[in-house]
């Protein structure tokens, strides 16, 4: 039944929306300072202390239901053209969830689950969140941010890397760029409360300035270019959109023409050049857009980069100083998006995008509040960062930004909400026990699917990673289990195939490689390992076959260069065993595999 917000019940609608800004509030501050509990460790302190991840997506989802389960009645504000429009969002679901049954992906129960949670998150702070709630989670944004560069500055004066608790200096520096507006805003609207020149007005003032300054230093600290030129090409871009019509036109000609100015000069020419054929991503995106014809409407599934990239892979890939055998992602979140949901997965994650803005908008132009609309700035200048920083990163595939990003979409559409109050028809829903009862059901589902399951995985498998040193049995144990619980972490098979091996298992070992084999047949050390288990059970052929695949896959590996080499020469294939250990002496000749087949070749008479 409609009502007018005069006739709510005040007590219910303010306990419910208190009750869900406290969780995003306590989102904000727990998913940059917590998403990775062991990654405030030195590297050499812990195992893998990035392995572990907690699940504060599903967790606030969980908490969502249950606290929307404690209210009989429940007061929905919802604006006549909502923002961001919940078909946008069920489309990008939709889009990566059709993508994963077709294309069978791996996890891909796991990643639906992950979007859900992402699209209730949004929703949530969409219709339920007030100024006063924005206000909140924005003090709580601002204080991780400022706790995470001071974990910044104390790494660095350790000699550790510059990565907080996010895991990656990049994904730190786009965490930064992202909370750096927000903390201005916030914190500058609160000075503007105060009377002008008062005590507090000066200390409110001084504690935004410093607050800018500390955050700029601990991203000049993390090195990373790209959240830097993000940030300043966002600011740039807020400021001009505020300029007079004619003044933006004039000030849009000056840009071109110092960007053709600069475009022409020899020495940026040459620069550009150097980097364009020195740096690892223009070869990433040149196999990512290959991976992409290859599957444009669909895509290969979610999460499915790191398996599909390495067969679009351009040979050149490995003449870049910083190539590796394994590409986890494409430096770059639009292309990465295509890759694995197809156009539908990217039209549907631009028109969320699109709403976003839209509703930025909204809230900058119809907001009453100044303090409204300052967040509302300092939100879009920071969101318009971390995306702007995705076109040559990608840390919105990881925790906390991934989140992060959603939420904020979430706070601009809260924004717009509280800006048009006069469009916006208030319902009192009565939450009937059947309806509870489903949230209840549904919440478990996420508890025990999204949360218990991925956690009790992560710690089973670190468990075995620790003990696989001193206590093989038991590193077995855990892998067993953990492949049990997660029967798609590669990595998980892989290990439990080379404790087997180690402890004489071999039918085990090699079910084990097989099960990672069929998981991602075109990681090349999956292929070399699982060759080798081929070689001592005399079935050379099938070794030589994924031995040869391997050196094709990553042909800087002396190696598998070395094991094909034998393989090929148990075949009686002498002329290409020669070569393939020409090239494996070529690439290492102090490599102990190398030497040791080439004492076998030496040895072997000529037939």
């Amino acid at each position: 039944m409609e009502q007018h917000p005069a006739t709510l019940p005040a007590a219910n609608k303010t306990s419910l929306q208190s009750a869900i800004a406290l969780v995003f509030a306590a989102l904000a501050l727990v998913l940059p300072l917590l998403s990775y509990p062991l990654a405030i460790l030195p590297p050499g302190w812990v195992i893998h202390r990035f392995d572990f991840r907690l699940p504060w997506a599903e967790l606030a989802a969980v908490a969502l239901l249950v606290v929307m389960c404690r209210q009989s009645r429940a007061p929905l504000c919802l604006p006549l053209q909502a923002e961001p429009p919940i078909l946008a969002l069920l489309a990008l679901v939709f889009a990566q969830t059709l993508s994963a049954l077709i294309n069978d992906t791996e996890g891909r129960l796991a990643w639906v689950l992950r979007s859900v949670c992402h699209l209730m998150l949004t929703l949530a702070a969409a219709h339920f969140l007030r100024a006063d709630g924005l206000q909140r989670i924005a003090g709580a944004w601002t204080f991780a941010a400022v706790v995470q560069v001071l974990l910044v500055l104390l790494q660095s004066a350790c000699n550790v890397e510059e990565a907080g608790t996010i895991g990656n200096r990049n994904f730190v520096a786009g965490y930064l760029a992202l909370s750096l507006p927000i903390g201005i805003a916030w914190l500058a609207s609160r000075a503007r409360q105060r009377p002008a020149f008062s005590i507090g007005w000066l200390m409110a003032w001084l504690w935004t300035f410093n607050y800018a300054g500390v955050l700029l230093v601990g991203i000049a600290v993390t090195r990373s270019r790209g959240a830097a030129a993000a940030l300043a090409v966002a600011a740039a871009a807020w400021g001009f959109m505020r300029l007079k019509p004619f003044t933006r036109w004039l000030a849009a000609g000056a840009v071109v023409i110092a960007v053709a100015m600069a475009a022409m000069s020899p020495a940026l020419i040459k620069g550009a050049k150097n980097q364009w054929r020195l740096d690892v991503r223009p070869a990433i995106w040149q196999g990512t857009v290959r991976a992409i014809a290859e599957a444009p409407w669909v895509g290969h599934g979610p999460g499915s980069f790191i398996r599909v990239y390495p067969a679009h892979r351009p040979p050149e890939y490995f003449d870049r100083p910083k190539a590796a055998p394994v590409t986890d992602h494409a430096h770059n979140e639009f292309l990465e998006v295509a890759a694995e949901t197809g156009a539908a997965g990217l039209i549907a994650f631009l028109v969320v995008l699109g709403a976003g803005a839209r509703a930025a908008r909204i809230a900058v132009r119809r907001a009453e509040d100044p303090a409204l609309r300052a967040l509302t700035v300092g939100m879009t200048i920071g969101l318009a960062a971390l995306l702007l920083h995705n076109l040559v990163d990608i840390n919105l595939r990881m925790p906390p930004n991934q989140t992060l990003l959603w939420i904020g979409l979430g706070c601009l559409g809260a924004a717009a909400g509280a800006a048009r109050m006069d469009e916006t028809s208030v319902f009192t829903c009565e939450l009937r026990r059947f309806t509870r009862l489903m949230a209840a059901v549904m919440a478990m589902l996420v508890l025990v699917l999204g949360v218990a399951r991925p956690v009790a995985g992560d710690c089973l498998f670190r468990r075995g990673i620790i003990a696989a040193v001193r206590d093989p049995a038991r590193a077995l144990d855990s892998f067993l289990w953990a492949t049990r619980i997660d029967p798609d972490r590669i990595e998980g098979w892989r290990q439990l195939g080379l404790t087997a091996f180690r402890m004489g298992m071999q039918p085990l070992a090699l079910r084990a490689m097989v099960m990672a084999h069929e998981l991602a047949p075109d990681y090349a050390n999956l292929n070399g390992e699982l060759g080798s288990l081929l070689a001592m059970q005399g079935r050379h052929a099938e070794a030589a076959a994924l031995l040869s695949r391997a050196t094709q896959l990553y042909p800087r590996d002396a190696t598998n260069f070395a094991k094909l080499a034998k393989a090929l020469l148990a075949l009686n294939r002498v002329p290409q065993a020669r070569a393939a250990l020409e090239t494996a002496l070529r690439l290492d000749p102090e490599n102990p595999v190398t030497k040791l087949v080439a004492q076998e070749m030496t040895a072997r008479k000529p037939h």
